[in-house]
């Protein structure tokens, strides 16, 4: 163990040996002194930016152009879902539109009813009324209809 921590405090103080920026300026000469720990302490802040600049790169390249598999499925099944979506939303305007044509008849159908309803009523009064008999007339879509009507007329 002794060995490995004389290799490595050997090998920290050849790296990182205690360094001076001398800075020369209008006649005078002044030196800045960077010690092993400080000059360690930026090799690893260097390291550890370098890293995540590696890794962030990895990770926008694996998931960038989407090269899983688990991605695809996903894709598949999100179209599939949109397209049974959509499925359903036309088959729901369909059956609206059968709807509303199907009440539109219905509203025709039952006027129309009506229509012969009140005729019915009419034909029904003048029998009912024999002194009427030979004048009730009852006018319809371009006819006439004479109730007990003689030949003659």
């Amino acid at each position: 163990m002794k060995n490995i921590h004389g290799k490595a405090k050997t090998w920290f103080e050849k790296t990182f040996p205690e360094r001076q920026i001398y800075h020369r300026s209008g006649g005078s000469v002044q030196y800045i002194s960077i010690t092993p720990t400080h000059q360690m302490m930026a090799a690893g802040g260097a390291a550890v930016a370098a890293g995540w600049c590696v890794f962030a790169t990895v990770s926008v390249l694996s998931q960038g152009p989407k090269f899983s598999a688990y991605s695809d499925a996903k894709d598949k099944n999100v179209a599939k879902y949109e397209r049974w979506l959509s499925e359903r939303e036309a088959t729901a305007a369909t059956a609206q539109a059968l709807l509303e044509e199907r009440t539109e008849a219905f509203q025709r159908a039952t006027i129309e009813f009506e229509e012969r309803h009140a005729r019915l009523k009419l034909v029904l009064a003048a029998l009912r009324s024999p002194e009427n008999i030979e004048t009730a007339s009852i006018r319809g879509n371009n006819s006439t209809l004479m109730v007990e009507a003689g030949i003659d007329e």
